[in-house]
């Protein structure tokens, strides 16, 4: 049983029975909100989809499948992966963080869709019922012409709009070359060749600050998209003042823009970063020390010492993107890297010393200390 699916049935049959949250409550002697956690993938237990089968008049087997035997496959399809029909449009608040939630389930569900009929859809061999299934899904991506270009012709070359023909062969030789490839890699090697386009409305979710809603949104992400919302939040910019020394003599205040990295303690006290770090998201490598910009003092302060980076990796990986400009970092530019080099980038040291800063400092300083010192930072 896919909870999601059986959910998402659920509602339908609700609404289509003209009856309120409140009358499934009171018809299962339940509360209101544990009716629309079912209907929205949460702790659906057996004995209610026998109850709430018999309400609606259909089988129990349709309930845990998430599909009515009557129901015709363009309405089936319509209803879960048209996600015009769950975008959150309005401020989010603990009263529709359920939406939220069924908004990024259909997300997951629509990119997994996706990248599993790619590969049929590439070799002409989707079924009637899948092609109109496929279009409907890939509305939500684009194919990227950069990378196509550079892929076929090599940096610095653009190619202003492909035939579908030749997307489908693209699509067809990179599936070709990625067999022997393991499930993980075959994946990162697809989504380098589409953009999802829906819009994720990362600015209500930031405006909300609620921490449920970020992690119903991490769980939609792709690695690298999480890869790189941890290092926005890491190493951030901010305003400082500063004195602007006139020609003349004198000065006067200024401000200016500096790079940081977080420090141990802002860390410690955000937990939108734990949030992010325990969806799975890495710190990987950057050209200078991680901590730039701090001052011998602040080191003391920050529970480690200043480490300088390796750049052998760097060496190592000389490449180029689109445009033929080196030494583009992994984060701006990762669909140059294969998922072997990528998994060369993990900065292992530093996303485990962030986990246990958001983990241990505080509930278990003793381990915390301990790990420091194993790490090196003495």
């Amino acid at each position: 049983m896919s909870n999601f699916l059986t959910g998402s049935l659920l509602r339908k049959l609700r609404e289509e029975s003209n009856y309120s949250l409140q009358d499934i409550a009171n018809y299962l002697g339940v509360s209101k909100p544990a009716v629309s956690k079912w209907e929205n993938g949460y702790d659906i237990k057996t004995e209610n989809l026998y109850s709430l089968a018999k309400l609606y008049g259909v089988k129990f087997s349709e309930l845990y499948e998430g599909k009515l035997d009557s129901e015709p496959n363009d309405q089936y399809w319509q209803r879960n992966y048209d996600l015009s029909n769950y975008e959150i449009n309005e401020e989010i608040t603990s009263k529709n963080i359920d939406d939220v939630k069924n908004l990024f389930e259909h997300i997951k569900l629509v990119r997994d869709k996706f990248i599993e009929l790619l590969p049929k859809w590439a070799n002409n061999q989707l079924s009637i019922d899948e092609q109109e299934q496929f279009k409907l899904i890939k509305q939500y991506f684009s194919f990227d012409s950069n990378y196509y270009a550079y892929k076929e012709e090599g940096p610095g070359h653009i190619i202003i709009g492909t035939s579908d023909q030749n997307e489908m062969k693209f699509v067809s030789k990179v599936l070709k070359e990625m067999k022997p490839l393991s499930k993980k890699t075959q994946r990162w090697e697809l989504e380098k060749i589409y953009n999802f386009t829906f819009d994720y409305h990362e600015n209500l979710i930031h405006d909300s600050r609620n921490l449920k809603a970020l992690e119903y949104m991490l769980s939609s992400f792709t690695q690298i998209e999480k890869d790189g919302i941890l290092y926005a939040n890491i190493h951030i910019k901010e305003e400082v003042e500063d004195d602007l020394y006139s020609l003349f003599g004198g000065t006067k205040k200024t401000t200016k823009t500096i790079e940081r990295d977080r420090t141990v303690d802002e860390i410690e006290s955000l937990p939108f970063i734990k949030a992010m770090l325990d969806s799975g998201a890495n710190m990987l490598y950057q050209y200078h020390s991680n901590n730039n910009g701090w001052d011998d003092e602040a080191f003391e302060f920050a529970d480690g010492k200043k480490v300088q980076i390796d750049t052998r990796i760097y060496e190592k990986h000389r490449f180029s993107n689109f445009a033929g400009q080196t030494y583009i970092p992994l984060l701006q530019n990762w669909k140059s890297y294969s998922y072997e080099q990528y998994l060369e980038f993990i900065d292992h040291k530093e996303t485990e010393r962030l986990n246990d800063i958001v983990n241990l400092r505080d509930k278990n300083p003793l381990e915390y200390y301990k790990k420091l010192v194993e790490r090196g930072y003495k």
